[in-house]
């Protein structure tokens, strides 16, 4: 009676190694087939995983702990969203002024030690403010770090590249449940300052490496249009990229359908790992919270080892709509769990890391190949300018949904997800009707 279990167990020992493998040696081309920055930026970025994926997790609960309301957490997150606008204002117009790399390092070098040497040393509402203030401003990189990723990276590539950076922004989780004796032997506070404190310093060792290593690849032209401009190139180019979102109907639907994204993201940071842990929430263990970003983490190794090596761009659109059920599966699933249900969050945390990892390879690339690499600074820039005046709001509007209810702001996150469906439905429409016509 046991003969199929066994026939199961055997084929498994025997085939789903090969299958490893063999996924394995494809990632390992597609990494080759990445230009040399991106090969470089993608490996240096894991310099900061293990910092932003404590802050992920324990940041709002250290907040907390410190005597800060659902209120004053929120508007930290508003605050520093306004930070990131007028990071995100300039951060073009930086890039094509002193150069891509320039940009990237120096910039990375004052902005990422500061801040985590802010909250490393918090002990009060304006420490918060200070370290989210200078972290909301490190956006004006953003500009120069997406043009050296993606300068010379092929477009049939981009879905990978853009995988390969969800890992490095997830891949922390898998280290965060070491830190789960520290939490109980030091408690959340003196943890997360040690963690911050060496975050500093491995940031500093990856801008170290990027310096030595990345080469520049900024537009000789670019450069010199925005020299010969000055101040006045700031406004200019930001008119000039936002004619150029108004002129193209997929580029214009693909902002709206990353403004709504982003909402539910800085939702869900600023509350997700403080409602598992509310009493009025889920009611979890603060400690024992530490192996969701485990599984998280390794459901989006799992997307980019077996799901992200048959997305290819013609069919893009059906990954897009698998990775967003999956993420409205577990914001279904956190809604309506009961109070400490760990197994059942676990269960959802499965489908949110799948879904991430799906959703951002996917997103990322819609977005990007609607693109020249010489217009790319611009168009990020006033595109994430225009992302963080309109999500702004969004952290307060969510504390004050959370204070009346816990579960308010994760259910305005499904609303998000809900229209981003509805958004990518109506492009796909109009691209079925273009190729029958």
């Amino acid at each position: 009676m046991f003969s199929p279990l066994l026939d199961l167990v055997s084929w498994a020992t025997v085939r789903v190694p090969g299958h490893v493998a063999d996924r394995l040696r494809g990632i390992g081309t597609q990494f080759r087939g990445l230009s040399r920055n991106a090969q470089i930026l993608a490996l240096t970025s894991f310099f900061w995983t293990l910092p932003t994926a404590f802050s992920v997790v324990y940041l709002r609960i250290f907040m907390r702990e410190q005597g800060l309301s659902e209120i004053e957490i929120g508007t930290i997150s508003s605050t520093q969203v306004l930070f990131q606008i007028a990071g995100s204002f300039c951060g073009g117009w930086i890039a094509d002024r002193i150069g891509w790399k320039r940009a990237l390092v120096f910039l990375d070098l004052c902005l990422w030690p500061t801040a985590m040497i802010c909250y490393a040393t918090a002990t009060s509402y304006t420490g918060f403010l200070a370290g989210a203030c200078v972290e909301g401003f490190q956006w004006v990189v953003v500009p120069a770090w997406i043009s050296l990723l993606l300068s010379g990276t092929p477009r049939a590539r981009r879905p990978f590249l853009f995988a390969l950076g969800g890992l490095n922004f997830m891949g922390g989780g898998l280290l965060v449940p070491l830190g789960a004796p520290l939490v109980r032997a030091w408690g959340v506070s003196n943890t997360v300052r040690g963690i911050f404190v060496f975050g500093a310093a491995l940031m500093i060792t990856g801008i170290a490496i990027r310096w030595r290593t990345v080469k520049d690849r900024t537009p000789g032209h670019a450069a010199r249009r925005v020299r010969r401009a000055g101040l006045r190139g700031l406004l200019h180019g930001h008119g000039h990229a936002f004619r150029t979102i108004l002129a193209r109907p997929v580029l214009r639907l693909m902002f709206f359908y990353q403004l709504l994204m982003r909402m539910a993201i800085v939702v869900g940071f600023t509350y997700g790992y403080l409602y598992l842990t509310d009493p009025r929430g889920l009611a979890l263990d603060k400690a024992r919270i530490s192996v969701l970003p485990l599984i998280n983490s390794a459901m989006v190794v799992a997307a980019l080892v077996f799901i992200n090596p048959m997305i290819r761009l013609a069919r893009i659109h059906r990954f897009f709509y698998l990775g967003l059920g999956l993420r409205m599966t577990y914001l279904l699933a956190i809604v309506l769990a009961p109070a400490g249900a760990l197994w059942i969050v676990m269960g959802a945390m499965v489908a949110e890391g799948l879904g991430f990892g799906i959703l951002w390879s996917t997103a990322n690339t819609y977005w990007a190949n609607q693109m020249r690499d010489d217009e790319r600074p611009r168009i990020t820039a006033l595109a994430n300018v225009l992302f963080m005046v309109m999500t702004a709001p969004a952290p307060a509007i969510a504390g004050a949904l959370y204070v009346h209810n816990p579960r308010a702001p994760f259910v305005m996150m499904l609303a998000f997800f809900s229209t981003a469906l509805a958004l990518q439905v109506a492009m796909d429409l109009r691209e079925h009707a273009r190729g029958r016509t």
